[in-house]
């Protein structure tokens, strides 16, 4: 029997937008000259005000401000797809794969703080994993299904990941993964509460006192490639979740048994 090889699969378009910068070239060359500073984000509405750096995208709507994620996301998404050249037709088909971890909170928790909190003080909202679908959709004029990804700090990997595992069996042609990070009450208020929230950042530093958050949105278009065609490829990859809990690893180091193992 003739053994037919898997297609590779490349990265055919990408867009960033971090504390670098807005745009992946604008982001590269950044990069190359050194350090980023981040900004101060004072929180007033949850109680006691603190104030906490954070290395948000420069060049935006302050962090607080309502629709400053839609802007975002729309322009990143934008770049990966006029990189990648697809047809129209391809952009209408295309299956959108969505890692994010700070804006899938549960109803009741959005819903609190809409009510309770907007109006006030201008907080904005959390937005949700099918909120970020609609938003590319409505860009895009795409129709194809939609994955969600909530495993924490590896929800874009995973993203990456399943397309790419998803193109390899010939299911899709084409992919759009979509990873979103952005500065949020939820996040900031739960570092915060551990007091794990630094001045500075200093990895690797025996003196460091905790960290820095960032944020960031970035995409890639993934295609089916031959194997030997000229570009970036994801060749391979790997990913193991610990289900012990929610919050929490396994004390003993164990990974997660099927009870058949």
């Amino acid at each position: 029997m003739r053994h037919v090889a898997k297609p590779s699969v490349s990265v055919r378009g990408m867009g960033l937008s971090c504390a670098l910068g807005v745009g992946v070239e604008t982001c590269f060359q950044r990069l190359q000259q050194g350090a980023v500073a981040p900004v101060s984000w004072t929180i007033n509405n949850l109680g006691d005000a603190f104030t906490a750096p954070v290395y948000a995208v420069p060049g935006t709507p302050p962090l607080d401000m309502p629709g400053r994620a839609v802007a975002l996301i729309e322009g990143t998404v934008r770049e990966a797809i006029e990189a990648a050249g697809l047809t129209q037709s391809e952009i209408s088909a295309l299956p959108l794969f969505i890692g994010t971890s700070a804006f899938s909170l549960d109803r009741d928790a959005t819903r609190v703080n809409i009510d309770e909190s907007t109006a006030a003080i201008g907080v904005q909202p959390v937005i949700a994993h099918q909120q970020i679908t609609l938003i590319i959709q409505r860009l895009l004029g795409c129709t194809g299904q939609s994955f969600a990804f909530q495993t924490a700090c590896t929800s874009s990997a995973n993203a990456v990941l399943s397309a790419a595992r998803m193109i390899e069996l010939g299911w899709y042609q084409h992919a759009l993964v979509v990873g979103v990070e952005l500065a949020n009450l939820a996040t900031i208020a739960g570092f915060s509460s551990l007091q794990l929230i630094s001045s500075e950042l200093k990895p690797f530093d025996r003196n460091r006192q905790g960290i820095v958050l960032g944020e960031g949105v970035g995409a890639v278009v993934l295609s089916a490639a031959p194997r030997d065609a000229a570009g970036l490829h994801i060749r391979a990859g790997g990913t193991n979740i610990d289900t012990y809990r929610v919050t929490m690893s396994n004390p003993d180091g164990a990974r997660y048994r099927q009870p058949n193992e």
